[in-house]
């Protein structure tokens, strides 16, 4: 098989299988994280980084504004703690059952109001009114005093003790803010690492800051200026005031390994300036290692291989990887590549057929929690013959079952089927299922998630 023919094949499948690539560390969502208060209106309910609070830019300002809001009128006496959100990915997030869209947030205070127990319920009123005022269209919270007062508040089982609270983008003010806060991958108490940075002779440089507006576009800003600081607040590097609306910076100072920082962007728009404050970070240089387990050196198998591999890293845990597969031993430019999943997995089944009788290439690309990569030897294996797989009759158990253009949520929904219906499974794809349905005089084709489809036995 020539190397312009699985050039082809790899742009023909990748077309069906569009493996989702991120830049930095952002989220496949376009979530934003949570960022600590500056100003002191809001307390977080965990540790920047712990993938609890990732939300959309409409929520993340919402939650400003309530905060800001919130902070005048009692000045920290109730101070909003900022629960659970979402996930970077938007994934399931036990133990519950929504949280998955970036608009759905769990509040309580310090002390805190939002109890059953609370003795002054009118206070209790005033903070949901404000969080409807600000964009939210529903409420769960169990004390009568305020869901009988207020359309937009439920009771639900287990909502005693705090607020869930449901945004909607449309009803979030426009004309509110703006904020400015620090974008991927230098954010509040993050690692910086050798995916980011150069090593030179007086150190590691070329890190690229960046920043992001929520209630404005970047168009906002006409000047900027970045500075760097080390842990004891120490000016180490700052710029003069630049025009223009870029929203990144790369800094020329070099870092050294295992060491605190702190950087901060002022902006200038027509009347005000604002600010992200002093951004903690830290810098981890030592690259994770990874060691290719199957398919081994030489190992023969069959067209849908699954790789597996062996992660060592101490001090953190794998962050994602990507599985790179080539036909030609120079590996000057690779054939074809997963693409960056963000996962702690240490395997992944090829989602199509590989062609037989020829020999392959593979390695993986590994990232750890602070920014550093560590890639596998190339390891040389054989593709002997087509998997097979037998076609099985089965039928939706789910009263309702999204069809999809590939294999995951993070694809678009073209149809729908309903319980009872008929499927007959074509493949298997991890817990995916490729099918076919009818659909007037012919068929249609797509995936649905295995758990929703009971195989018929003979």
């Amino acid at each position: 098989m020539s190397k312009t023919k699985i050039k082809w094949m790899a742009t023909a499948i990748l077309f069906m299988f569009p493996f989702l690539r991120l830049f930095g560390e952002g989220s496949p969502k376009g979530y934003i994280e949570m960022p600590p208060a500056k100003d002191g209106s809001y307390l977080l309910g965990g540790k920047p980084g712990d993938n609890r609070r990732w939300g959309r830019p409409e929520t993340i300002k919402a939650l400003m504004l309530v905060a800001r809001e919130w902070n005048r009128r009692y000045q920290g006496k109730y101070k909003i703690v900022i629960g659970d959100i979402s996930k970077k990915d938007g994934s399931h997030f036990p133990p519950h059952k929504t949280h998955k869209d970036g608009l759905r947030v769990d509040i309580v205070t310090r002390p805190n109001i939002c109890s059953v127990n609370f003795k002054d319920q009118k206070i209790t009123l005033e903070l949901a009114r404000l969080f409807v005022r600000f964009g939210a269209w529903r409420i769960f919270y169990n004390h009568p005093y305020v869901y009988k007062k207020m359309p937009q508040v439920s009771k639900l089982v287990k909502h005693d003790d705090h607020f869930h609270v449901e945004f909607d983008p449309k009803r979030i003010p426009q004309s509110e803010g703006p904020f400015v806060i620090p974008a991927p991958p230098v954010t509040e108490n993050s690692y910086v690492g050798t995916k980011y940075c150069q090593k030179g002779t007086d150190g590691y440089t070329g890190l690229v800051v960046r920043w992001t507006y929520l209630g404005t576009s970047p168009r906002w800003q006409r000047e900027y200026q970045v500075e760097l600081r080390d842990n004891a607040g120490k000016l180490l590097f700052i710029t003069e005031k630049l025009k223009g609306n870029r929203t990144f910076f790369k800094l020329p100072f070099p870092l050294s390994h295992n060491k605190k920082y702190q950087w901060r962007v002022q902006v200038w728009g027509r009347k005000k300036s604002l600010t992200t404050g002093l951004i903690p970070f830290q810098t981890d240089f030592t690259p994770p290692k990874v060691e290719p387990l199957l398919p081994a050196p030489g190992d023969e198998v069959d067209s849908l291989p699954k790789f597996q591999w062996k992660y060592k890293d101490s001090e953190s845990t794998q962050q994602s990887f990507e599985i790179q597969l080539d036909t030609n031993r120079s590996h000057k430019k690779i054939s074809w590549t997963s693409g960056e999943q963000i996962s702690s997995k240490d395997f992944f089944e090829m989602p199509f057929d590989l062609r037989p009788k020829r020999h392959y290439y593979w390695r993986v690309v590994v990232s750890d929690g602070r920014g550093n990569q560590a890639a596998s030897e190339w390891t040389k294996f054989y593709v002997k013959k087509k998997k097979r797989f037998k076609p099985q009759l089965g039928k939706v158990i789910s009263k309702s079952l999204n069809l999809r253009k590939g294999p995951g949520t993070r694809y678009l929904t073209i149809g729908r089927l309903f319980k009872g219906q008929e499927v007959l499974v074509l493949r298997r794809i991890n817990k995916w299922y490729y099918v076919r349905i009818r659909k007037g005089s012919g068929f249609k084709y797509g995936y649905v998630h295995g758990d929703y489809i009971q195989l018929k036995t003979k």
